[in-house]
């Protein structure tokens, strides 16, 4: 547990809470300042803030994890979604900050805003012969809860490179749950001889590069 319908989220983890908690019964506010929470192998700080209105809940809740190995990570992931990352294999550092800041009430949600950073990790995906290494990176993930048009993911630096070509820049994407709208600009130093495993056998690619490319 915790579980919704059939899927349970958090199981069989070991999870540990350090937590001062203070709770206003006048004024019906919960408070857990600075909680140190453990769960499995992902440790993180949580601040959370909770006012009980006449029909409404006034939420806040930050969570702040400092760099982590993103295998441990991983592992959390419920195992009814455990197959999104079928033929990947991922490697490196993640540390994020996340919010969820606003109201709750009948037809109200709250704000929810993800910052992360990726340190020197690796991706591979079975039957792409390319490895992306070296992943260095910030990604933003803004979603208001009560209007999904304005969902949008950004990453406002990015850099990674092959075994031959190296790349940069930054992207957004919007209209997460529409057409998605993807504004990109990045900078390459690009080795054609990456792309030869997509191309025709007798097309001699090696020597060509393209580079600062945006």
């Amino acid at each position: 547990f915790p579980s919704h319908d059939i899927c349970s989220y958090v199981n069989r983890k070991d999870i540990e809470l350090k937590t001062p908690i203070s709770f206003d019964i006048k004024k019906m506010i919960a408070n857990l300042s600075q909680s140190k929470v453990r769960l499995a192998d992902v440790g993180f700080v949580m601040d959370f803030d909770m006012q009980m209105l006449p029909d409404t809940m006034q939420l806040k809740l930050q969570i702040v994890a400092p760099k982590h190995n993103v295998k441990s990570v991983l592992a959390l992931i419920p195992p009814a979604y455990e197959n999104v990352l079928d033929g990947m294999n991922l490697s490196g550092n993640i540390a994020f900050v996340a919010n969820l800041k606003g109201v709750i009430a009948e037809n109200v949600l709250p704000h929810f805003i993800l910052k992360m950073n990726v340190d020197d990790a690796n991706f591979a995906y079975t039957g792409l012969p390319l490895v992306l290494q070296k992943i260095n990176g910030d990604v933003l993930v803004d979603l208001d809860l009560n209007d999904e048009k304005q969902w949008f993911v950004e990453l406002p630096s990015f850099e990674a490179r092959t075994q031959l070509s190296k790349f940069s820049g930054r992207m957004r994407i919007a209209d997460l749950m529409g057409d998605m709208l993807i504004n990109t600009q990045f900078r390459t130093d690009f080795n054609l001889a990456d792309a030869k495993p997509f191309i025709p056998n007798d097309m001699n690619v090696s020597a060509l590069r393209y580079r600062d490319w945006e």
